[in-house]
């Protein structure tokens, strides 16, 4: 007798075999996985760590004027009183006055420092504020802030020269340096000869600031 296979067995049979198959695909996916974290899990490591320190430093300035007190820290507006001679005191058109202010590094350790001139500040402005011109130059830090010394000193690149005094260096600075050496500043205040009668009988503070930004 010829037999012949059951269908139903037989869909049952390939079923099964597709199931191995599938199951056999899980399994070896699940292998796989498992593998996976294995090799993960057996990586080696090392690491290096670095450390230092870091401080900052200190910058200070200190200004002389000329008066009996020496070097100060005039940190706060008016300040120091500039010595203008006595003729700054009835000033007429042609006329110039000089006054020094010297600056230095202080004691503590300090870097160099750049300073730059804001220009001045009045309470209240009036004519003469407005009239009034400005050179400033530097001269040898134990000279004498006058005519001829001014003369001879040369220009103060991006400083005032016949300005007005609310004119300040803008970003141009100059170097006060670490080791204390004094920097001596000239400055010299004219009345230029075309003023006219408003200028009469009106005084004037000016109240300059040198400006040290590090960073």
């Amino acid at each position: 007798m010829t037999h012949y296979p059951d269908p139903g067995a037989t869909g049952q049979a390939q079923a099964q075999r597709r199931k191995r198959k599938i199951l056999a695909v899980l399994a070896a996916g699940l292998l796989l996985l498992a593998g996976g974290i294995a090799t993960t899990l057996a990586i080696f490591s090392d690491s290096i760590f670095g450390s230092g320190t870091v401080s900052t430093g200190a910058f200070d300035i200190e200004a002389d004027f000329g008066e009996i007190g020496g070097y100060q820290q005039y940190a706060t507006a008016p300040g120091g009183a500039m010595q203008f001679p006595i003729i700054a005191n009835a000033m007429y058109p042609g006329a110039t006055v000089y006054a020094p202010i010297t600056l230095r590094t202080t004691d503590v350790p300090n870097s160099d420092v750049p300073v730059k001139l804001i220009g001045a500040t009045f309470d209240p402005p009036n004519a003469l504020t407005a009239a009034l011109l400005y050179s400033v130059k530097i001269i040898g830090n134990t000279a004498t802030c006058d005519e001829a010394t001014f003369a001879a000193a040369p220009p103060l690149i991006g400083f005032p020269t016949d300005a007005t005094l609310s004119t300040g260096s803008g970003e141009t600075t100059h170097v006060i340096p670490a080791d204390h050496t004094p920097v001596r500043f000239c400055f010299a205040l004219t009345l230029p000869t075309t003023v006219d009668n408003t200028t009469q009988d009106l005084s004037v503070t000016p109240v300059w600031q040198f400006l040290s930004i590090m960073g």
